[in-house]
C-alpha cells in the first residue's frame, strides 16, 4: 500500500499553524469531550484497540491520526502511543474541519482515510479465516521488518504476536520451537534473530 505522501503533507501544511504540541498520551487520556486531529510530522507510532490493549499496527511520521472523527460522532476505537522522539501537534476536530473546508483539503483528507481503510482491510485478511501458522508467519516477517525497534523496547518476538493476534500463548511459542527446532527462523533469548525460510504451509 503506497502512502498518500502528498495528499499528508497538503493536510499538515494547511493544520500545523494552527495546531499546538501534543504531549499528552496516550492518546485516549485527552479530553474526551473535545476530540482531536493528531498531526505527527515525524517518528513512529503503535495502534492499539482501546476495548482489549490488541495491537493493530505501527506507524511513522509524516501521518495524521483521527480523520474520521470529521464525519462521526461515535468514540474512536482505537488509541496511538508515540516514540519519545516523535513530534505530535493536535488541534480540536471542529477546527480542524473548519481549516479543511477553507483550504479546499477535503480529497485529501479522504486519501488518507481510505489508505487507513486499507490498511485495515489487510489486518483483517491477515487473520479472519486462516490458520494459526499462517498468522504466524506473517506476523514473524512484520517483527522482522522493524526489528531494532522492538529489540530496543524490549519486546519478544513471542510477546509481539500475543500482542497482535487473538492467539493463545501456548499455541504462539509451540509453532515458534516447531519452527527454532527445523531450521526455518533463529531464535536468541526470545528475540527474532533471523528468518531461514517460512514454507508456505505448516
Amino acid at each position: 500500500m503506497t502512502k498518500p505522501v502528498a495528499a499528508i503533507t497538503a493536510l499538515l501544511n494547511g493544520l500545523l499553524p494552527a495546531s499546538t504540541p501534543c504531549d499528552s498520551w496516550p492518546a485516549q487520556n485527552a479530553d474526551p469531550h473535545e476530540k482531536k486531529i493528531y498531526l505527527i510530522s515525524a517518528g513512529r507510532f503503535d495502534t492499539f484497540r482501546i476495548t482489549d490493549r490488541l495491537y493493530t499496527g505501527t506507524g511513522c511520521g509524516p501521518d495524521i491520526i483521527g480523520l474520521s472523527d470529521l464525519f462521526t460522532d461515535i468514540p474512536g476505537r482505537h488509541t496511538i502511543e508515540v516514540d519519545e522522539d516523535a513530534t505530535v501537534h493536535c488541534l480540536p476536530v471542529s477546527q480542524a474541519k473548519r481549516l479543511i473546508e477553507r483550504h479546499d483539503l477535503w480529497k485529501s483528507a479522504s486519501l488518507v482515510l481510505t489508505h487507513a481503510l486499507m490498511h485495515m482491510v489487510y489486518r483483517d485478511e491477515s487473520v479472519i479465516g486462516k490458520s494459526a501458522y499462517s498468522i504466524v508467519r506473517t506476523r514473524l516477517r512484520e517483527y522482522m521488518q522493524s526489528r531494532e525497534r522492538y529489540i530496543r523496547q524490549k519486546i519478544s518476538i513471542g510477546a509481539f504476536i500475543q500482542q497482535t493476534t487473538p492467539l493463545s500463548r501456548k499455541l504462539i511459542y509451540k509453532i515458534l520451537a516447531e519452527l527454532a527446532d527445523h531450521g526455518h527462523i533463529v531464535i536468541s533469548r526470545g528475540r527474532l534473530e533471523k528468518i531461514v525460510r517460512l514454507p508456505e504451509h505448516y
